[in-house]
Order: C-alpha cells, then sequence, then structure tokens
C-alpha cells in the first residue's frame, strides 16, 4: 500500500500549491478603491421594502458589514479581479437603500468596475454624472431607482456597455443621440420613465441590440423606420405609448425577432401580411390599439413557433378563416376578443391548436346555431383551460359538443350575453370553477351545479 500514501502526500502537496499560488496572485483592492466605496456608504440609511423585492430577494444590509482597513474585495457585493484586486463589480440589489447620490459621484466612474447594479433601490435619487470615454462599465443596471433628470450626452462614451437597465426611473427629456455610439449593446430597457421626445434616428446605430423595452413613456409620433437597422433585435417592446399610423411592413426585415408588442397605442391600418417573414416570432401583441379590416388566410402560416397571439381591443374584421391558425400548433394563448369578427365558427380553425389552453372570441359578432356542426374544432382542445364566447351572436340552445370540450381541463366558461335558449342539464367538466350563464333564457332546462367529485362551478 506504500504506492497509495505516495499519492495521498503527492495529492496533498498539489493543494498546498494550488493554495500558496492563490494567496500570492491574489491582491487587496487599492486604498483608492476601498475610499470610494466608503464614501458612497455613508450616503445611505436603511429602509424596509415591501411587495415582491423583499420577498425574493430580503435585503442583507451589505453595506453595514463594509468596514475601512478591510480588504474590500471580502465586501458583500463586492466583486473583484483576483489577479490584480480592482474592484470590477457591485451589485446591492434590493437593498433598501435610502439616499441621494450626487452627480459627482466616484462611483460610476471607478477605473475598472464592469458591472453596477443598484436595482430595485426605490428611495435611491439622484442623477448620473459625466461619463468618459475610457470608462469600461459593461453592464449598469438602476432599474426602479428614483434616478432622474435628462441622460447625459456622454452616455456615449460606454463603448463596451452591453446592457443598460432604466426601467422604473424618472428620467426626462429626450433620449441622446449618443446613445447611438452603444454598439454592443444586447439589451437595452428604457421603459416607464418620462421621456418626451420621438425616438431620434441616433437609435438605427444599434447594430448589435437583441432586447430593446420602450414601453409607458411619452413617445409620439408613428413607429420609426429606424428600427429596420436592428437586425439583432429579439425583443422590441413599444407599449404603452402614443405612436400613431400603421404598422410598417419594413419591420419583417428583423429576422431575428422573438418577442413583438406594440400594445397600448393608437396605431391604424391593416396587420401587414409582412408579418408572417418574422418566423422566429415566440409573442405578439397588438392589442388595445385602431387596428382595422380583414385578417389575411395565410397571414400567419409560417410562424410555427408562436405561443401568444393577442390581437385584441382592435377593430379587425371579417370571417374567421378555417386555416388563419391551422399551422400553429404550438400556440398555447389566442386572445381575439373586443373586434368585429362575424360569421359561423367554422369547424377547422382551431382544429390543429391541441396545445390551447386560452381562447378569448368575446365581444365579437360570431354566431353558432345549434345545428352548426362546430365539434372538430373543439374536440382537439384537450388542453384548454378557459374558453370565452360572451357578447357574441349564439343562438339557440347550447351545443351538445361543449359536453366533449376539455372534459379533464377545462376551469373556466363564459358563455354569457348571447341568444342562447335552454341549459345544461349536467355539468360534465371535473375541473370546472367558474361557469357565466348570465343573460341566458333557459326556458326549457335548468343550470345544474356539478357534484362534489368534479367540483363546484360558480354560475352567474
Amino acid at each position: 500500500m506504500g504506492w497509495l500514501s505516495t499519492w495521498s502526500y503527492q495529492l496533498i502537496l498539489c493543494f498546498q500549491l494550488l493554495l500558496l499560488h492563490s494567496l500570492t496572485h491574489s491582491k487587496l483592492c487599492s486604498h483608492d478603491q476601498a475610499s470610494a466605496l466608503i464614501h458612497f456608504k455613508q450616503l445611505f440609511t436603511y429602509s424596509p421594502l415591501y411587495g415582491s423585492c423583499a420577498a425574493i430577494h430580503p435585503p442583507d444590509q451589505k453595506l453595514k458589514n463594509w468596514k475601512e482597513d478591510t480588504d474590500c474585495c471580502s465586501w458583500g457585493g463586492v466583486t473583484c479581479d483576483m489577479d490584480t484586486g480592482h474592484v470590477t463589480g457591485l451589485d446591492l440589489t434590493c437593498e433598501g437603500l435610502n439616499g441621494t447620490i450626487p452627480s459627482n459621484t466616484t462611483l460610476f466612474l471607478l477605473p475598472y468596475l464592469q458591472v453596477l447594479r443598484l436595482s430595485y433601490n426605490p428611495r435611491v435619487i439622484g442623477a448620473f454624472p459625466e461619463f468618459n470615454s475610457s470608462n469600461p462599465l459593461e453592464v449598469l443596471d438602476v432599474s426602479f431607482t428614483g434616478l432622474s433628470g435628462r441622460l447625459p450626452n456622454s452616455i456615449g462614451n460606454l463603448k463596451s456597455m452591453t446592457e443598460l437597465n432604466l426601467q422604473g426611473c424618472n428620467f426626462i427629456g429626450s433620449i441622446p443621440a449618443s446613445l447611438g455610439n452603444l454598439t454592443k449593446l444586447t439589451d437595452l430597457i428604457i421603459s416607464f420613465n418620462n421621456f418626451s421626445s420621438c425616438i431620434p434616428p441616433s437609435l438605427s446605430n444599434l447594430r448589435s441590440v437583441r432586447t430593446l423595452a420602450l414601453e409607458d413613456n411619452h413617445f409620439v409620433g408613428t413607429i420609426p423606420e429606424i428600427f429596420v437597422n436592428l437586425t439583432q433585435l429579439s425583443h422590441l417592446d413599444l407599449s404603452g405609448n402614443q405612436l400613431s399610423g400603421p404598422i410598417p411592413s419594413s419591420l419583417s426585415g428583423l429576422s431575428n425577432l422573438e418577442y413583438f408588442d406594440l400594445s397600448g397605442n393608437s396605431l391604424n391600418g391593416t396587420i401587414p401580411s409582412s408579418i408572417s417573414e418574422l418566423v422566429k416570432l415566440d409573442t405578439i401583441s397588438v392589442s388595445s390599439n385602431y387596428l382595422s379590416g380583414n385578417l389575411e388566410p395565410y397571414m400567419f402560416a409560417k410562424l410555427t413557433n408562436l405561443r401568444n397571439l393577442d390581437l385584441s381591443s382592435n377593430n379587425l374584421s371579417g370571417n374567421l378563416e378555417p386555416y388563419l391558425f391551422a399551422k400553429l400548433t404550438n400556440l398555447e394563448q389566442l386572445d381575439l376578443s373586443s373586434n368585429n369578427f362575424n360569421g359561423n365558427l367554422e369547424p377547422y380553425v382551431f382544429a390543429n391548436l391541441t396545445n390551447l389552453y386560452c381562447l378569448d372570441l368575446s365581444n365579437n359578432s360570431l354566431s353558432s346555431t345549434s345545428t352548426t356542426k362546430v365539434t372538430s374544432s373543439f374536440e382537439a382542445l384537450c388542453n384548454l383551460e378557459r374558453l370565452k364566447l360572451s357578447h357574441n351572436k349564439i343562438h339557440g340552445k347550447i351545443p351538445k359538443w361543449m359536453g366533449d370540450l376539455g372534459k379533464d381541463s377545462l376551469i373556466s366558461l363564459n358563455l354569457s350575453h348571447n341568444f342562447l335558449t335552454g341549459g345544461i342539464e349536467k355539468l360534465p367538466w371535473k375541473n370546472l370553477n367558474f361557469l357565466d350563464l348570465r343573460a341566458v333564457t333557459a326556458c326549457d332546462g335548468a343550470v345544474a351545479s356539478s357534484n362534489s367529485r368534479r367540483g363546484q362551478a360558480g354560475v352567474q
């Protein structure tokens, strides 16, 4: 067994050498960087945090453990380059900080700082400093803080920036043209602020951007053509603004787009057929606009990756063509509510949507008499959990095919405000807990409550 002892000795010696190498090659952070962090600490007190941030990421008051004459590389939230001792990262997310960051703070200007996260500290106020061209910042996340003021033009000096998140702050004024210099950006999120002007053409220089979220600002005017140059975009969110005019067909050039949200604007015109070229799309929402016209029969045929489609609250009209959604076999949520769709529910419209769990057709002019054969449309929806058909023009008795719909999956069914006569003698759905039959004339049959074995349906 002598060879085993020799092997053990060599292994221990190897670990000792590695430890010695680590100790001799890791350096304490410099006095200047430690002093800058201590100065930053002195700006703040702590306040209790509430809501999801406190529940998910309880503050551990990292700053209270920052002590002078100790290695700042060992302080909570601080990351260092272990070879040089330089401070390269600072993460104080959800720390309950309360105080003002002066515009002349040196925190943003630490010479080697690459990552700075101060998000979810709503009582941190102040403004951005001027940034110099040698600044190495790659990630700057001050989302859901109280930072305000105008973005300085010098923000364009952050040439190494890959992620900029200003969501939920109080920044005002126009987006500086210099932002177009940040060609390495992969994530740009500036939503929920008070930017007041149109998006400048300089944003067209952000050719490497993958995520751009501008929702709930005060942008006005039409959707600018500058987005056609952002060919690396995977996430485009312009929701909750005051954009008007048509959806540019040129957006079809964003071939890497996966998330596309234009909801809550004042867009008009038709949905361009060129949207079919965005074959990587996972989610489309154009809800709450003034879009009109018919949906072309094969408009969505190429969008086989689509999981969420929301066209609700517009002025769209016409029949739901039999093959409109036939290729969307991965679709999980489909919302066509509050439009002007009409005609009978055709049997093949939804037949291939086997993954669909939420279908909202409410507030339209759709009809389906008791003799209309729509069984094959809905029998295939074996995963359907929620179906809304309220406020349509469905006449006659509640169709018998309804009993075959989602026997094991359906939990919510709304048939209210139609022209139905008669009720359901027995509820066939095992897990139904919401059934709305308001404004249904039950003249030849009562709606029976489900038994306890199948749960209780709330009939309204």
